[in-house]
């Protein structure tokens, strides 16, 4: 439990230092436009639950290049969030359990947010998202050893800090601290996931240098808006290859956008999860019907905007559950896309303290309350 308020803990430091970014950031000067980099990572296995213990056999070492792209400070979204550069990645993580989990092998996406810039330092908020292979997951009569990945392919989440010294105009020294996240969302189980906390160490050059200035754009002041979202999506339960299961979940939230950036919203969430009951029965707990399907929780949420693509994190509490399978505290994470006419598309994970319940796939549609002009 320490370790995932320490968790916690990290992702809540994530979003308070965004608000300083985009007022420490000046300029881009001479700074490469390309870049190419390696970096070696080096960190610990998290296990969440007690079939994990045994996993944990020494360091996760992993080996990752990338390709790195400066913006150029032409849009708004460049010079609200200080100049920020994208990265396209992979990288093979050694687990240091060859028996158990073997090796996985990642591909991703990679935003870095500067917080602070001067000539020859700089210190960024990095978020990753991407997809992990592993070849040695579990099967069942096959391979049994591994009780936190059951499928092929698996979701990646990773948030972190890096700082950055320019040795030369082309040439780089980075280090950071990060948490990594790898789970299928219970798509198939086993599905407890993996967590690891690391600190890494690489270089990077660069090519193309050119000067970008730091502008201070525009905000107009934001209504109140209530977004409602309806999701589906399917999961797995245990044993493992056992029976699937629909999860569909509808929600309203109230928000406010504060800052080109970020947002705040309060909500209320409907769950429907078809295997509650089954696994109620599975474990020989009392049985109070098809009602025990259904949660009702009420919610916080964060959203941290990059032009049309937006993160949040939802933190709830149920407040009415006819089951006792998890405790009353749960969480989501996910990705929004805003299309025209106020519609978006949303991908989350939903868990319970770090531990994955469900993947969701929504259609959301906002109502803006704009203020009418007061008459003269």
């Amino acid at each position: 439990m320490t370790r995932q308020w320490t968790v916690a803990a990290f992702c809540a430091l994530m979003a308070a230092f965004q608000p300083l970014n985009a007022q420490m950031i000046r300029s881009v000067e001479n700074y490469p436009r390309h870049r190419v980099a390696a970096r070696y990572t080096r960190g610990m296995l998290m296990p969440h639950s007690k079939v994990m213990q045994g996993l944990p056999r020494g360091a996760v070492q992993q080996l990752e290049i990338f390709y790195e792209r400066q913006t150029s400070g032409r849009k708004d979204w460049h010079q609200h969030h200080a100049l920020p550069a994208w990265r396209a990645f992979f990288a093979v993580t050694d687990f240091s359990n060859p028996k158990a989990i073997g090796l996985g092998y990642t591909v991703g996406g990679e935003m870095s947010f500067p917080i602070v810039r001067t000539r020859h330092f700089q210190l960024s908020q990095n978020t990753s998202v991407g997809l992990g292979f592993f070849p040695l997951r579990y099967r069942r009569g096959i391979h049994e050893d591994q009780p936190a990945i059951g499928s092929l392919l698996n979701y990646h989440i990773r948030f972190g800090f890096e700082g950055s010294f320019r040795l030369h105009k082309h040439l780089d020294l980075f280090a950071g601290l990060h948490f990594g996240h790898w789970s299928n969302g219970a798509l198939k189980m086993p599905n407890l996931g993996m967590n690891v906390a690391s600190f890494s160490l690489g270089l990077k050059g660069g090519w193309d240098l050119f000067y970008a200035e730091k502008q201070k754009r525009a905000f107009s002041r934001q209504p109140f808006t209530l977004l409602i979202t309806a999701s589906a999506g399917y999961k797995e339960i245990d044993p493992p290859g056992g029976k699937i299961y629909p999860i569909a979940a509808l929600y309203a939230e109230a928000g406010k956008r504060l800052t080109p950036k970020s947002g705040v919203s309060l909500g209320a969430d409907l769950f429907y999860d078809g295997s509650i009951r089954a696994k109620t029965l599975y474990r020989q707990l009392p049985d109070k019907g098809g009602r025990m399907n259904f949660r009702l929780g009420f919610h916080a949420g964060y959203e941290f905007y990059v032009h049309r693509f937006s993160a949040f994190f939802h933190f709830g509490v149920y407040a009415l559950r006819y089951d006792r399978l998890t405790g009353i505290l749960y969480q989501r994470i996910g990705l929004r896309y805003q299309l025209p006419k106020n519609i978006s598309l949303t991908t989350a994970l939903k868990s319970h303290m770090f531990t994955a319940d469900c993947v969701e796939f929504g259609l959301g549609y906002r109502i803006a309350f704009t203020r009418k002009p007061k008459q003269p």
